[in-house]
């Protein structure tokens, strides 16, 4: 149980990383926000980059405290925490820079819920496993967290293409010939796989040039090649595809989720390893030991010498 959960704590916070990358160009249109303007860059990068710095600071001061107050409360407090962050960070009702502020401000208290989470995972490993097998453990919970980390990003793209390629194709056949696109030439771009529309929106790259050629675009009005080619067709037809294929990835993931919870709920109470009452019973003898120092050795040196001159036995009563 020890070992499905924090390695599924470890792996929500390693994936938080770079989660939000792909939903950028969504979080800046909604909140009014324009990115790439010399005045907001500053926010573009707080945005990606709070959560890693607040991570990598507190994640040693943490792992302290969970050694003062219990490494096991002090994992459950960064699930909590994080949980708790993780939906505000989807709740704003401002506009513009403040609101850019509120979603870094929450990216920062996630990041606490994160260190927490990352810092106290491979403690509570150590605490639940023998010490013949510790290595074991933490080789298990890296491979889970390095497989898992390689098939999350397998299955997301595959569920974004596929929810693409069931809208893209009829989005961009209507946005092109509204621009007067002629038919033929539509419908060969709705064609193409849309792999490449979603590597193009990931690196927030019009790739409608390069996709329909100047012989399609210089028979265009100047006005209508200039919106094709431009920074505002591309995004706004992407969008509701776009998505699609993010709520099929999502809810992928509650799913994944919610089994996860379930299986580690089925797992049942803690295990007790059998050689632990033993190294339990021993371990006071060990620590009064030590603790004696040299008074033990005192008491040694006594009965060594009570040994080579025998006491003389204690005199009778009389009857």
């Amino acid at each position: 149980m020890a070992l499905s959960n924090t390695t599924l704590g470890v792996l929500i916070a390693t994936i938080n990383i770079s989660i939000m990358l792909i939903a950028l160009p969504d979080i800046f249109r909604g909140i009014g926000v324009d990115p790439l303007r010399p005045g907001n860059t500053s926010l573009l990068l707080w945005l990606i980059m709070s959560y890693m710095v607040v991570t990598a600071v507190l994640v040693v001061s943490f792992g302290r405290l969970g050694d003062m107050f219990g490494r096991v409360r002090m994992y459950n407090l960064g699930f909590a925490v994080f949980t708790v962050f993780s939906v505000l960070l989807s709740v704003t009702w401002m506009h513009g820079t403040s609101a850019a502020l509120w979603l870094i401000g929450m990216r920062v208290l996630q990041g606490v819920g994160g260190a927490m989470l990352m810092a106290n995972s491979n403690a509570i490993l150590t605490d639940a496993f023998p010490a013949d097998q510790r290595g074991v453990g933490a080789g298990i919970s890296t491979t889970f967290q390095n497989s898992a980390t390689v098939l999350s990003i397998g299955i997301f793209f595959s569920l974004m293409i596929a929810g693409l390629a069931g809208s893209l194709p009829g989005a961009l056949t209507h946005g092109l010939t509204a621009e007067g696109v002629p038919a033929g030439a539509a419908a060969r771009v709705a064609a193409l796989p849309p792999v490449g529309v979603l590597f193009a929106s990931l690196l927030g790259y019009n790739p409608v040039k390069t996709l329909l050629g100047p012989q399609v675009l210089d028979r265009l009005p100047a006005h209508h090649a200039g919106y094709l080619t431009g920074r505002g067709f591309f995004p706004v037809l992407i969008s509701p595809p776009f998505s699609q294929g993010l709520s099929a990835a999502f809810d992928f993931a509650i799913a994944a989720c919610l089994v996860a919870a379930v299986a580690s709920l089925l797992r049942g109470g803690r295990y007790v390893h059998g050689g632990g009452s033993k190294a339990g019973a021993g371990a006071p003898a060990v620590m009064a030991a030590v603790a004696g120092g040299s008074a033990g050795t005192r008491n040694t040196e006594n009965i060594t010498g009570d040994m080579s001159h025998p006491a003389a036995p204690a005199p009778r009563r009389a009857p």
